[in-house]
Order: structure tokens, then C-alpha cells, then sequence
């Protein structure tokens, strides 16, 4: 436990590191309209895409935000 533990620190700093640079508000135009309808209350992900949504949902942020480190 003790290594993977060492192992998992390591690769948290890692991703720590590269994410430093993030800047939520450089996000290409087609992204920037997904979080605006997410922000007015709908789900934007494909599993409930249009409904409301009262709390966070994971699907849509990774479709607004994922993928950070590819070119858009």
C-alpha cells in the first residue's frame, strides 16, 4: 500500500501540473454554447440530453470540459 500510495502521489502531481494551465474560458465556441444551456438547467451529455437537471451532472461536464489536452 505504502508504494502504490507513493505511485499514486507521483501521478497526482503529475496531473496537477498539466492542469495548471486551464483556463475554462478558452473553450472553442461549440463548447462555450454547450455550457451555456448546462448553466440555464439542461443536460447537455447524451444520456439525458435536454432534460432538466437539478444537481452537478458528471456526463455533461466531461462533455463540456473532457479532453482538455487534444485540439479541439
Amino acid at each position: 500500500l505504502k508504494i502504490e500510495n507513493k505511485n499514486l502521489r507521483k501521478h497526482l502531481e503529475k496531473v496537477d501540473d498539466g492542469q495548471k494551465g486551464f483556463d475554462p474560458n478558452d473553450l472553442p465556441s461549440s463548447r462555450l454554447n454547450l455550457e451555456k444551456l448546462y448553466e440555464k438547467g439542461f443536460h447537455v451529455c447524451q444520456q439525458f440530453y435536454g432534460s432538466h437537471h437539478e444537481e452537478p451532472c458528471m456526463f455533461c461536464l466531461d462533455v463540456i470540459y473532457g479532453n482538455r489536452s487534444k485540439k479541439q
